[in-house]
């Protein structure tokens, strides 16, 4: 199993699973990260790849229940911004990340999928991916690097084994 590296955690907010947190939480996370030193790493894409994670904690994981807790920590180095999110929410469908394959958007713009966009965006975007479910909880796990922008996608999803 791979050790994520002991790095002093950087930005540690927990939150009620709800749109309005999940806004909140997003501000805060990005105002934090706008102050640590440089690392050349697109504060867009990070934006991006965090509101995808946590608005499907909201909508999938507390679909049917709005009790529990959302969980962000992000660590920072000068070339990496290491990603964990913690939820207590219902577990992914057995167990595994989502496929998140491309959709298909050759056809006219009306018959284009309301949604399907997330999870091809998230495994686009991010590297190292890594779910797990825990004692009751998920942990997704990411990071994005001042290369990752040159790079080509990472599109291989890990679970680790309990």
């Amino acid at each position: 199993m791979r050790k994520w590296r002991q790095i002093p955690c950087a930005i540690y907010i927990a939150f009620s699973p709800d749109a309005q947190s999940v806004r909140k939480t997003l501000m805060t996370v990005l105002d934090r990260l706008s102050h640590l030193p440089p690392h050349n790493i697109d504060l867009g894409i990070v934006e991006l790849v965090l509101a995808e994670v946590l608005n499907n904690i909201v909508e999938h994981a507390y679909a049917l229940n709005q009790k529990g807790l959302i969980q962000v920590r992000v660590t920072a180095t000068h070339h990496v911004l290491w990603f964990e999110v913690q939820d207590n929410g219902r577990p992914m469908s057995n167990e595994i990340l989502p496929i998140g394959e491309r959709p298909n958007v050759d056809t006219e713009p009306a018959a284009l999928p309301e949604g399907g966009f997330g999870w091809f965006l998230i495994k686009s975007l991010a590297r190292g991916l890594c779910y797990q479910r825990i004692a009751d909880q998920n942990h997704l796990r990411f990071h994005f690097t001042s290369e990752a922008a040159a790079q080509v996608p990472d599109r291989h999803a890990v679970k680790l084994a309990n």
